[in-house]
């Protein structure tokens, strides 16, 4: 007999279909909610209120869910990986990604200073507008390590 499979999945968002007695979040039966749980690929889900948060109305359905980890990727990276101080160099690569525009905003708000990468000037521009302090075209850009010397003036990062 074994092991019944385990259902995959960290971070999930649907909608409430029933509720617990004792729900102290003020979750209600139709909510859209996003959680971080085990099983977020089943398709319903047991999830304490603690866990969920309400999605707000102006979010499109299939974006809270890749917001919530793509965030905490870049909150991980800048308080645990490394933990990045005012004033510090960072370089993004991919800077209009989903992780990368997060990054750009943490970074700006921690006061560090962010280089970016991207291959377009649309992207190049949705980074600034997001907190990247200077952007680098790595498809025009022939020597990226001295631009990145350039644009520090000679500090490594």
């Amino acid at each position: 007999m074994g092991l019944p499979p385990k259902i995959l999945g960290r971070e999930a968002e649907g909608t409430i279909l029933s509720t617990g007695p004792e729900n102290l979040h003020n979750l209600k039966i139709g909510d859209r909610i996003v959680w971080l749980a085990v099983g977020g690929y089943a398709e319903y889900t047991a999830v304490p209120a603690s866990t969920a948060y309400k999605i707000p109305s102006d979010v499109k359905p299939g974006v809270a869910a890749a917001a919530a980890i793509q965030v905490l990727t870049a909150l991980i990276l800048t308080h645990e990986v490394y933990p990045v101080q005012k004033g510090d160099w960072v370089l993004v690569h991919a800077a209009a990604g989903g992780v990368g525009l997060w990054l750009c905003q943490v970074l700006k708000a921690l006061g560090a200073n962010t280089i970016g990468t991207a291959s377009t000037a649309e992207k190049i521009k949705l980074s600034k507008e997001n907190g990247a302090g200077w952007m680098i075209n790595y498809k025009e850009e022939t020597d990226l390590v001295q631009k990145v010397m350039e644009i520090t003036k000679g500090k490594r990062l």
